[in-house]
């Protein structure tokens, strides 16, 4: 049997992803957003030299990435929302000033 699955077995990967959750509102309406993939092929056992980076190190270099994008799309939030507080203070002023006069 180990010869044999050396030599290669048939295999067949489904993956799936999930993308959204659509809400009704009736639980018999609500649905999924989704993607999925069914890959058929053969397996071989992979060599110790041919082996590629553990997942976690792959994860996290794309994880670092996405942080530092994410925490400056944040601050620009923030920053976009002191502008908004601050221009509608003065619109607020202005017009409290223009019907007074």
């Amino acid at each position: 049997m180990i010869r044999t699955q050396g030599q290669g077995l048939p295999i067949c990967l489904t993956v799936t992803h999930l993308d959204a959750l659509v809400m009704a509102r009736s639980g018999f309406h609500h649905s999924v957003n989704y993607r999925a993939v069914m890959a058929f092929g053969t397996a071989h056992i992979v060599e110790a030299s041919f082996v590629s980076p553990p997942a976690d190190e792959i994860v996290a270099t794309f994880r670092t990435q996405r942080d530092a994008d994410y925490e400056a799309l944040v601050a620009e939030a923030r920053e976009a929302r002191k502008r908004g507080r601050a221009a509608d203070a003065g619109s607020v002023n202005g017009s409290q000033d223009g019907d007074s006069s």
